[in-house]
C-alpha cells in the first residue's frame, strides 16, 4: 500500500518532467556512459571524449558532447571518475 501511495505521489511531483538519453554511436568508448561500475577498472587514468552532430547544416541542430575521466584509487579499492554531458536539442 505505501509503495503504490509513493509512486502515484511520485507522478505528481514529476507530471512535467520529460527526459531522453542521447544515444551515440560508438558508446563503448565511453566506460562511464556505458556502465558507471566501470569507473577505475582500468590501472592508468582514462579521459575519454565524445560528439554527436545530427544534422549539422541545418539550423537549430542538435549537438552532444560528453567528456570523462577515472581513474583507479588503490586506498579506495574502486574507482574515482567524473562525467560531464551538454546536450543542446
Amino acid at each position: 500500500m505505501i509503495k503504490a501511495f509513493l509512486l502515484i505521489l511520485s507522478f505528481v511531483f514529476f507530471e512535467n518532467c520529460f527526459a531522453q538519453d542521447p544515444q551515440f554511436v560508438q558508446s563503448h568508448s565511453n566506460a562511464i556512459y556505458l556502465n558507471p561500475a566501470l569507473t577505475g577498472c582500468f590501472i592508468s587514468p582514462v579521459l575519454s571524449e565524445g560528439l554527436r552532430l545530427q544534422w549539422p547544416n541545418l539550423t537549430g541542430s542538435y549537438n552532444t558532447y560528453c567528456a570523462s575521466y577515472h581513474q583507479l584509487v588503490r586506498i579506495l579499492h574502486g574507482g574515482l571518475g567524473c562525467y560531464y554531458m551538454y546536450d543542446n536539442a
